[in-house]
């Protein structure tokens, strides 16, 4: 005998059907409602209430806090940074900048650029200065002097004399400083030398000599100490007076020679010129 259900999809008792098969309504909406009853009784609002009290209490913030640290130290830097490939990072910005864009909002005028000629020297009056250029790294300014001291070429010679080649050529001729050193061999002399510049050298040009000054001739003296006069005998005599006179007649203070001595030179650019 097949089995009969009810709208709930439960069987149907048999003491539910009458011989006469008619279904009894209010029975079966009674057994409806008990049931929804037990339903509800299941899934109130306190036992819902009730859930996430205990769910809240078992997740704190504190605790959420916690496990979020704990997370960060598990995530190794280096391993991620290994994970994204630099040129797919770089391709995929490349891909989202609209290069036509870019350059619209930047003036290529406005922007500086490298320098592409040699710096310049020192000025008498200081400028400010207008191009919009940075200095390479490798940049060198003009040099404005020469300084040399070799001691093999920046002796005093038998004649007096020395040459003197500089370091860099001067348009003009330049101001220069000469200073007595210490020989490579021996001791200075307790006396001074005095330097002047004897003459020039110049580059060979036609018409010459149109060049610039490439080098000078040095021309050095040694100071001396006054002459001795032994014979104090007699000073107030005509003899001895014509002997003073005689002795300091013509005497040169710097009539010492000065040969062997060694020296360096400082040639500088002049600033009275461009």
């Amino acid at each position: 005998m097949p089995v009969i259900l009810n709208r709930t999809g439960l069987p149907i008792k048999r003491d539910q059907i009458s011989p006469s098969r008619r279904v009894d309504v209010e029975e079966i909406e009674g057994a409806l409602a008990s049931q929804q009853a037990q339903i509800n009784n299941k899934a109130n609002a306190s036992t819902v209430g009730g859930l996430a009290t205990a769910v809240n209490s078992k997740a704190s913030q504190s605790s959420v806090d916690a496990l979020a640290g704990t997370v960060a130290g598990k995530a190794d830097a280096t391993a991620l940074a290994s994970k994204a490939n630099a040129s797919d990072v770089s391709s995929a910005l490349a891909a989202k900048a609209d290069a036509s864009a870019l350059a619209a909002k930047a003036n290529a005028s406005d922007l500086p650029k490298p320098a592409d000629v040699a710096p310049k020297a020192e000025a008498n009056n200081p400028a400010v200065g207008s191009d919009m250029k940075y200095a390479r790294e490798d940049h060198q300014h003009p040099r404005l002097t020469s300084t040399t001291g070799n001691p093999a070429t920046h002796i005093i010679a038998a004649t007096g004399l020395a040459t003197v080649t500089f370091t860099q050529a001067f348009s003009d001729f330049p101001g220069t400083v000469f200073t007595e050193v210490p020989p490579p061999t021996g001791v200075m002399s307790a006396q001074p030398a005095q330097f002047r510049v004897e003459s020039w050298i110049r580059e060979t040009m036609t018409p010459a000599p149109s060049g610039k000054y490439v080098g000078c001739v040095v021309r050095a003296w040694r100071g001396r100490t006054l002459p001795v006069i032994n014979a104090l005998t007699g000073l107030l005599t005509l003899v001895g007076v014509n002997s003073i006179i005689a002795a300091l007649t013509g005497f040169d203070p710097f009539g010492a020679p000065a040969t062997g001595t060694t020296f360096t030179c400082i040639a500088v650019k002049r600033s009275d010129v461009a």
